[in-house]
């Protein structure tokens, strides 16, 4: 849930300096099997020239620019703004200026989730038309709901094992900036801290000038500006996925938006979507993706 952010060290720069495309493509996040596979597909479907996976890979392409402001993994990102959603545009802004890559899909995964519905929501009508569509998988777009989930006791082991790394994560960024989070999360100054939304309350609301946690939920959710959305948008939600409550994806605001087309199987929890056929459809989430982007690509010819 938590992107502990409004971290700004004045080490920001005015516009994201010109990279290869490919470099902010094809970065893998570190340990993401799901994220590689979908990679892989895309190559061999030829779609690669036109897929960016949003947030994820944004956020460990800017790292190699801002090592002190971005740290990710598949899971959590410290240092990405929840609200302010500048440099994910920036990067998008980009590829479309310098690379000249005639499309983009932005595609998230669970909290990346969030933020490229957030983006989709706010662009609305106005959204580039390079930026062909959106991606989501198990999007965590009602925060506060997926903060309860996660506290669940069927869910005790992830969550520990989650805060534990948020604050390995905040530890590493006080020693880099001792002036400022030293007395939060140095010298036990989160050891009261059991909970994400503990986390939240105590780290991420005060350093990112929300109230508290509730407030960084309600302003940095995504279901906000679902309703937005008029860019071709898949949802990919399990029905049992234990973090993301299905009632926060099958909601209104989603079923009746034409731009959006749910998917939502019985099973595959979170982001684990494994069918029992072999080839690429042993890879079921990610062959969906593949379908989409070339059902809505004006570039890659239909498959034959």
């Amino acid at each position: 849930m938590t992107l502990p952010s409004s971290l700004n060290h004045g080490d920001r720069p005015a516009a994201v300096p010109p990279m290869d495309a490919a470099s902010w493509m094809l970065a893998p996040p570190p340990g993401s099997d799901f994220a590689d596979t979908v990679r892989t597909l895309l190559r061999r479907k030829g779609l690669i020239a036109g897929c960016l996976f949003g947030a994820v890979a944004l956020c460990i392409a800017l790292g190699a620019l801002l090592p002190q402001r971005y740290s990710a993994t598949t899971q959590v990102m410290i240092g990405v703004p929840a609200t302010n959603l500048g440099d994910i545009r920036a990067v998008v802004r980009e590829l479309i200026e310098s690379d000249r890559l005639p499309e983009i899909f932005a595609a998230g995964f669970s909290m990346g989730g969030n933020l490229v519905l957030k983006m989709a929501g706010e662009l609305g009508d106005v959204a580039p038309p390079e930026l062909r569509g959106f991606v989501c998988v198990a999007p965590a777009f009602d925060l506060a709901r997926c903060a309860d989930a996660l506290a669940e006791s069927r869910n005790v082991l992830y969550e520990g094992h989650f805060v534990r790394s948020l604050k390995r994560r905040m530890r590493h960024k006080a020693r880099l900036f001792p002036e400022r989070y030293a007395a939060a999360a140095l010298n036990g100054g989160m050891r009261g801290i059991r909970t994400v939304r503990d986390f939240d309350d105590v780290i991420t609301a005060p350093f990112c000038g929300f109230r508290d946690a509730d407030d960084y939920y309600a302003r940095s959710s995504a279901v906000r500006v679902v309703a937005a959305i008029r860019r071709p948008t898949l949802i990919v939600a399990a029905q049992d996925d234990p973090f993301v409550p299905f009632s926060t994806i099958e909601r209104a605001e989603v079923r009746k938006n034409p731009s959006i087309r749910l998917i939502a199987p019985r099973f595959g929890g979170h982001c684990g979507f494994i069918s029992q056929e072999s080839g690429e459809e042993r890879f079921w989430c990610e062959a969906r993706i593949v379908e989409f982007c070339r059902e809505h690509s004006s570039v890659i010819p239909a498959q034959g």
